[in-house]
């Protein structure tokens, strides 16, 4: 009887161990279900981006390509075709405005108004800031990625390059067309605007000499014998610096309702943004035994500078989004 009931006791528990890795391999087959099913949804997201229906692939190639070393001639062939043989006003009907943007846009061009190639553009020059607008607008004004494509290749030929990557970096973070579109990341685009010119001709000499795997000394600007240099890593820092350029980039202050859409808190999401990265830059300041930060007066000339390898600090001069 004792050894019936060990038995019995033994098959239950064989029953009740085939049962649990059953359930288990059921539960397994649930989750890589409900993963499949997930991966089958992002996808038509990712190979089609509406409405165009334009692989999503396709457009980030032609973005990586119109960015990729910006100041030297188009590398991908289709595009370089494009810019030679596309007529942006040859067929207004690819434009939602009936080709009023672009018809301006090519009159300023023609007439040798905008800034020439190879030299500064800022946001903060009110001319270089209309031309930027200028080319933004008729990428906002193209119905489809074709249209956005041809206008992108033939004007990064033509037009400062400074001003193209204001104006395309906007268009593609609120064109409807690129919503799945990933733009590359600023410090790759223009890197001598965050990192010393040492750093990049170090860089330029390990490429000629086929060296690998070097790190570079990108020490802060500016001298230890300043006490502002002490926090000298947040102010430089590439991630902050992106940070800054996404804010505005996010929340133009130019910005039209009629470019497609309401940006609703703009100013805002805008100040709550900035007051954080002051919020944070008083804490280091704090933490490195220096006084807190005294207010800012535009009418008045500042009393210490601060340097900065990344331009785009220059920027916090631009007015509030409204």
């Amino acid at each position: 009887m004792w050894g019936e009931g060990r038995e019995s006791q033994q098959y239950i528990k064989q029953q009740e161990d085939i049962t649990d890795s059953t359930s288990s391999n059921m539960k397994l087959l649930v989750v890589i279900a409900l993963v499949g099913l997930s991966a089958a949804a992002a996808w038509p997201s990712y190979m089609s981006d509406e409405p165009d229906g334009v692989p999503t692939h396709q457009k980030q190639h032609d973005v990586n390509y119109a960015f990729y070393k910006i100041f030297e001639p188009l590398r991908d062939n289709r595009l370089a075709d494009k810019a030679t043989s596309f007529n942006p006003v040859g067929d207004i009907s690819m434009y939602k405005d009936g080709g009023v943007a672009v018809r301006h846009l090519m009159d300023e061009l023609t007439h040798g108004r905008l800034l020439e190639k190879k030299h500064w553009a800022v946001a903060t020059n009110k001319r270089h800031l209309e031309e930027a607008i200028m080319l933004f607008e008729v990428f906002m004004q193209c119905k489809d990625w074709n249209c956005v494509a041809s206008n992108g290749a033939y004007f990064r030929e033509r037009v400062n390059e400074e001003e193209f990557i204001y104006a395309a970096y906007h268009a593609i973070k609120h064109s409807p067309l690129t919503q799945h579109v990933v733009l590359p990341a600023m410090y790759e685009v223009k890197p001598h605007h965050f990192t010393k010119t040492q750093v990049i001709e170090e860089a330029y000499e390990a490429k000629e000499m086929r060296l690998r795997n070097i790190i570079f000394q990108n020490n802060f600007t500016g001298t230890p014998n300043d006490i502002e240099h002490r926090v000298a890593y947040y102010r430089e820092d590439v991630g902050v610096g992106t940070h800054h350029l996404m804010i505005h980039l996010e929340n133009p202050f130019w910005w039209k309702d009629t470019y497609g859409y309401h940006i609703d808190r703009k100013g805002e999401n805008f100040f709550y943004a900035y007051h954080q990265l002051l919020n944070r830059y008083e804490a280091e300041r704090i933490s490195n035994y220096l006084p807190p930060l005294q207010e800012l007066k535009l009418d008045e000339p500042p009393e210490r500078r601060i340097y900065s390898a990344d331009h785009l600090q220059v920027r916090s001069t631009l007015p509030h989004p409204q």
